[in-house]
């Protein structure tokens, strides 16, 4: 969903899942008959290799329930920040490419907090497994 407003508390690196979910319940709102101007096929073309459709972010845990969804500058795909949760066909998780070159599949289930760090460069936290 375009052109939904980032809500209060809003931090950009380490977000609350509370906040998250309101932002989450804000977008899906938005999509509704009679809601805010809304576009929205994200992920649907991912051969397409840009942005909005090839690129996640770490603040939803994989899967997650909530829509993707990011406010809208001049609502091109590179124009602001948002929510674009890793998703995949696959039951209960997503195949994820470390950094270090390794796959590995990573349950829809993490911590969000560990999740967010998995994403997270030069935070200094060692995240043991997960």
């Amino acid at each position: 969903m375009r052109a939904q407003a980032l809500p209060s508390g809003w931090t950009h690196v380490f977000t609350p899942i509370a906040v998250l979910n309101a932002y989450g319940a804000q977008c899906s709102a938005a999509g509704l008959p009679g809601g805010a101007a809304t576009h929205s096929h994200t992920h649907r073309e991912w051969a397409n290799g840009i942005g909005g459709q090839t690129v996640f972010n770490t603040l939803n845990t994989p899967n997650s329930i909530n829509p993707d969804c990011h406010p809208c500058g001049g609502c091109g795909w590179y124009d602001s920040t948002g929510v674009w949760s890793a998703r995949s066909r696959h039951t209960g998780g997503v195949q994820v490419l470390m950094g270090d070159g390794a796959v590995r599949f990573v349950s829809e289930n993490v911590d969000n907090l560990t999740w967010q760090r998995l994403g997270h460069i030069q935070d200094g936290n060692v995240l043991g497994e997960f």
